[in-house]
């Protein structure tokens, strides 16, 4: 969570976007792990299954509501789309 810390430096807008941004990666990778957790102890092929499908549920999760934060509040676009990609990897 350091990447919010340096956005607080620029405005406090930036702040709570690369906050919020950065809550709802964490989230999309918790719900992925989730997932896959309950697979593994179904069986093998649920588990390959369950990483296919948790990578597409991740990406569709963290982008559309990401896209739902940009539509309902102001947010700093540049906040966003660097907090996105570094908590991303």
């Amino acid at each position: 969570m350091l990447v919010p810390v340096l956005f607080y430096f620029k405005s406090q807008e930036a702040f709570f976007t690369s906050l919020y941004s950065s809550a709802i990666v964490a989230t999309g990778f918790f719900l992925g792990a989730v997932i896959m957790s309950y697979a593994a102890k179904i069986s093998l092929n649920f588990y390959y299954f369950a990483a296919l499908f948790g990578y597409v549920f991740r990406l569709i999760f963290i982008f559309g509501f990401l896209l739902l934060l940009k539509n309902v509040y102001s947010i700093d676009d540049l906040a966003m789309s660097l907090t996105v990609p570094i908590v991303f990897f």
